[in-house]
């Protein structure tokens, strides 16, 4: 999926988070909670995604939460909050675990305080919002597992009332488009080169045709005239057998025996 607003516009980072709008898209978010507590968003990639451990931190983080705003017409987006791996049977494994509550109706002054001109707007309830994550750490900083550098798809939604509503998406991530085909130096396009191949080939295919044709006519030649060698071989070979039982009657004795009958 493009890293788009939900109409095709462009959109624009700030509060000092990194670009990743090219990161390949290798998980897609399953559902969005919103509580007054916080924001839950569950994701095929948790499971597998690292936990690099950002400088003086004693633990890792897997991934950070970030939230698309509209700010006079342009859509903004920063790193917000980061989530990591909790104790197992935790039901918000891998949610943000601060001292106070940040719920989503304070997001402005909590999530995105840093991030101008994004914090100057808190969405009210029924505003379209999106949300996507990233893998490894990236609130007013960038720390990623060099072997993850990776982000979900992006969701769109509207804010619930009363910092309470779930949401439930396809599970199934979109497939990274395929990088374009870069211009041959040559000015040959790949259409070009696959034609003059199958060109090549024919060309090949006749050639070897009149190759077989040739031998064949060559072999039909050589066989003609072994044959008309043999004939002369025998030819030879009976007017031989002629001459010598011609000689040797003339020279015959009379008492030796009887010649052979030719």
């Amino acid at each position: 999926m493009p890293f788009t607003g939900p109409h095709g516009e462009p959109i624009t980072i700030n509060g000092s988070s990194p670009d990743v709008s090219t990161r390949p898209e290798t998980s897609a978010i399953t559902s969005v909670e919103f509580t007054p507590k916080s924001v839950y968003i569950r994701h095929t990639a948790e499971a597998y995604w690292p936990e690099p451990i950002p400088p003086g931190w004693t633990g890792g983080v897997q991934y950070t939460s970030w939230v698309i705003v509209n700010v006079g017409g342009t859509w903004y987006t920063c790193g917000c909050l980061e989530f990591w791996k909790t104790a197992p049977g935790d039901p918000y494994s891998g949610s943000w675990k601060g001292d106070a509550p940040a719920p989503f109706s304070k997001a402005a002054a909590d999530w995105w305080y840093h991030a101008s001109p994004q914090n100057t707007r808190q969405p009210p309830a029924g505003e379209t919002i999106g949300i996507f994550v990233t893998a490894g750490s990236q609130r007013m900083k960038d720390v990623t597992d060099p072997h993850c550098i990776e982000r979900s798809n992006i969701v769109w939604l509207e804010v619930p009332p009363g910092d309470s509503g779930m949401f439930t998406f396809d599970a199934t991530p979109t497939p990274p488009e395929p990088e374009p085909i870069p211009p041959s130096p040559s000015g040959y396009t790949l259409d070009d080169v696959m034609v003059a191949i199958a060109d090549l080939d024919l060309a090949q295919q006749a050639n070897t045709a009149q190759i077989l044709e040739h031998q064949t006519s060559e072999t039909q030649r050589v066989l003609d005239r072994l044959n008309e060698l043999r004939q002369e071989v025998i030819d030879f070979a009976e007017v031989a057998g002629k001459v010598l039982l011609v000689k040797y009657l003339r020279e015959r004795r009379p008492d030796d025996p009887p010649a052979p009958e030719a």
